[in-house]
């Protein structure tokens, strides 16, 4: 920008948007989040640190971009609803006649969603990101400026939690046990994170056990179906990472700035899930049938009828009538 000679002083006006976590972050969680905005703005208004203030930006962006993804995957777990609406319309009359405990399990169709799984790696990556750059703003706080791995951090907060609350506060968030999966970190048995094989070694369409899906359970009633990769169910964990992401950088954020704090409850995301996850119906009492594709090749498709327990179908999602 171009000053004219002399001049001392400039004035503008800032615009921006009031909406804060992608439309996806409760209205608790979002009060937290523009507290803290404000927070620092009256540090910057007041001389404070600016490199610090800085540092606390940068999670916040960072924590934007894996809500934005978390978005979009709730478009995709919607717009699978929405599929499953208008797909029974191709759906022969004499199909409607098979139920669960019938050795042909009910009509159903698959998609493989390839945009959904890059969508997936994207939300994973950006997550491991804001976590390491969370790492990166509370280390230094606690004397560790080299420390750049976010599982490692809970460590320093533990040998400071005895004699500052704060680093006990911040050291609880990182005690949930989401973070201990091996979704976002390497499990201790060796086993690699899902984070960390998208990362480095594959993809999550490589590693499908069972694809988006929805299976009709009558012409009013159809169960929405979780991808499964490596053990992980996409929908679900996405949720889950809206959930508790939020959860661990805002309160670390507003515990080293402002004093606040939310419980968990406070922070499930504005995303109503409906799909289900067929192995959490897999074991003992699986005598219901449903057909699952596990294979998606470019000249072919492998199906599996699996047998999972009846209560599976509590889980299906209502449909309109059609007239």
């Amino acid at each position: 920008m171009l000053l004219p000679e002399g001049a001392h002083e400039l004035k503008y006006l800032a615009m921006t948007d009031d909406a804060v976590g992608q439309g996806v972050l409760s209205a608790l969680a979002s009060n937290l989040y523009r507290s803290i905005e404000t927070h620092l703005s009256k540090q910057a208004a007041a001389g404070a640190n600016p490199a610090r203030i800085w540092r606390i930006i940068a999670c916040l962006r960072k924590l934007d971009a894996v809500l934005l993804q978390a978005r979009r995957m709730r478009g995709h777990h919607d717009a699978l609803i929405s599929a499953a609406d208008t797909a029974r319309a191709q759906v022969p009359a004499e199909a409607w006649l098979r139920t669960l405990g019938d050795p042909k399990p009910p009509p159903s169709f698959a998609i493989r969603g390839d945009d959904v799984c890059s969508d997936f790696e994207a939300l994973l990556l950006q997550t491991r990101a804001a976590l390491d750059r969370l790492t990166f703003f509370v280390a230094p706080e606690y004397k560790q400026p080299k420390l750049d791995i976010w599982y490692k951090l809970p460590n320093v907060l533990a040998d400071f939690a005895p004699r500052d609350a704060r680093a006990s506060a911040v050291l609880d968030l990182f005690g949930v046990d989401f973070w201990q999966r091996g979704i976002y970190r390497n499990l201790s048995d060796g086993t690699t994170s899902l984070r960390s094989y998208v990362a480095h070694r594959g993809t999550i369409a490589e590693s499908i056990s069972t694809y988006f899906a929805v299976s009709y359970l009558d012409p009013l009633r159809a169960l929405v179906i979780d991808c499964e990769s490596r053990g992980h169910p996409i929908f679900r964990t996405s949720w889950e990472t809206a959930k508790y992401l939020p959860h661990l950088l805002l309160n670390t954020l507003a515990i080293l700035t402002t004093g606040e704090s939310l419980a968990l409850d406070a922070f499930h995301p504005d995303w109503k899930l409906r799909s289900v996850v067929v192995t959490d119906f897999e074991g003992p009492g699986a005598t219901a049938r449903i057909m699952v594709v596990s294979r998606m090749a470019p000249d072919s498709v492998s199906m599996t009828i699996r047998g999972v327990q009846p209560s599976i179908a509590g889980h299906a999602i209502s449909l309109p009538p059609r007239y």
